[in-house]
């Protein structure tokens, strides 16, 4: 088996049809699909097992576990999968239809390459693109280190790995004991994308967009939930984690992920969790103090940690104005960069 993609799931009947399809429709390269229902209450499991049944797609399994989290269940697919590569590709999204054509020639042109990502495209519930990979990004293919990706990504800021745009050698991983962490339920997927790219040798481009992350209303990212701040912590743990392989190489990436990227998804979090409870009819006063109360109360050493962070100068000018503005009034530093973000979509 070339290719095993792990699919994790939870309370998504009304999406998983249109993933799988996506997926079995695939004719390129042989493909295993592993299904990881996450305890899920409605009729996920059945809708993917009579579709592989339906489609005679025999290299469909689902494999059901009590909830235990996203993170656990792409575990769960990555410890059963027999695939040379491992993707992960979220329910809810799709890849595109010369997907396995693209990545089949990709592998066999660089068989070695421990991670393989591609550009993908942010579309909504009906397939309308909201946001384009080469709107933000530019786009061409190209071989890299990981480590000289990691600085792309996090310094030079010119190109951008989502869980579902990346497949990685399944041997890889199982050296360098990379996996999940669990209890995770935002930020995870950053994590292990850098700390995968911290061990990479080859890292390889293709300038397509091949997979489409689905923005779907009530989602975590598009609603009120404080484990949003969860994705602090990872980048916390992700920065430590490239500082302790003592490879020099990495400390400027580490020093951006443990100050930079922690205050700037803390914050970016914040201002969310904001709008959604302002949304929701609270007062600006009444939606920071129920947000602060909420964020002490789950993250106590967390808050403690960044607040030292947003005393402390950093160097970047940009950074530090963010901060400033941010310490003296969050709901203020939300409208400039709402203003700032409804520019951009005029230019």
């Amino acid at each position: 088996m070339l290719l095993t993609v792990v699919v994790p799931a939870y309370n998504v009947a009304n999406y998983i049809q249109k993933t799988l399809l996506s997926l079995i429709n695939q004719r390129s390269i042989p493909i295993e699909i592993i299904v990881v229902d996450d305890g899920s209450t409605d009729d996920t499991s059945v809708i993917a097992t009579k579709l592989f049944e339906k489609k005679g797609f025999k290299s469909g399994r689902v494999i059901r576990q009590p909830n235990a989290g996203v993170a656990a269940a792409r575990n769960r697919g990555l410890a059963e999968a027999k695939g040379t590569y491992v993707y992960f590709l979220d329910a809810d999204d799709h890849v595109d239809p010369n997907f396995s054509n693209e990545v089949g020639l990709s592998i066999t042109r660089s068989p070695k390459a421990d991670v393989l990502c591609w550009a993908f495209d942010t579309v909504d519930e009906n397939g309308k693109r909201i946001k384009s990979y080469e709107g933000s990004y530019p786009i061409f293919s190209r071989d890299l280190t990981g480590m000289d990706t990691l600085r792309e990504i996090l310094i030079n800021k010119c190109m951008w790995i989502w869980t579902g745009s990346a497949a990685y050698r399944r041997s890889f991983l199982e050296k360098n004991g990379l996996q999940y962490s669990r209890g995770c339920t935002n930020g995870e997927d950053q994590e292990f994308t850098f700390k995968a790219l911290a061990h990479a040798k080859q890292v390889v481009f293709l300038a397509k967009v091949l997979s489409y992350y689905v923005q779907r209303r009530g989602s975590i990212t598009n609603s009120f939930n404080v484990k949003k701040f969860d994705a602090v912590d990872a980048m916390l743990r992700t920065g430590e984690y490239l500082e302790n392989l003592n490879k020099p190489v990495l400390d400027e990436v580490s020093e951006v992920l443990l100050n930079e990227k922690v205050l700037m998804t803390y914050i970016g979090n914040y201002m969310s969790c904001l709008r959604h409870l302002r949304q929701e009819g609270h007062s600006a006063v009444s939606a920071n103090k129920f947000l602060k109360d909420i964020i002490n109360e789950e993250y106590p050493e967390l808050v403690m940690t960044l607040n030292r962070k947003l005393r402390k100068r950093t160097g970047s000018m940009m950074l530090d104005v963010t901060k400033l503005l941010f310490t003296i009034s969050p709901t203020l530093c939300g409208l400039l960069y709402g203003l700032r973000d409804k520019l951009r979509l005029v230019n």
